[in-house]
């Protein structure tokens, strides 16, 4: 809660689960780079600026997430 940049960064071939937090009120919620294929379930992501953020050739799975007031 209330990270300075983001609440989570997964990158390069990070893999694994993030299952069942809670990520609040910061910039970025999550954030899954490059080639990472993490699963992602079971999460509460909340008034975030971005929720969940993908970007190159990320691969997640992204299963029963929350996400509410993120603008």
């Amino acid at each position: 809660m209330q990270n300075v940049a983001s609440g989570l960064m997964m990158a390069r071939y990070s893999k694994g689960e993030v299952l069942r937090n809670v990520f609040e009120n910061n910039p970025l919620g999550i954030a899954v780079i490059d080639f990472a294929p993490p699963l992602v379930a079971n999460n509460k992501l909340t008034n975030n600026r971005i929720a969940i953020a993908l970007s190159r050739d990320a691969s997640p799975v992204l299963r029963h997430n929350l996400m509410s007031k993120n603008i």
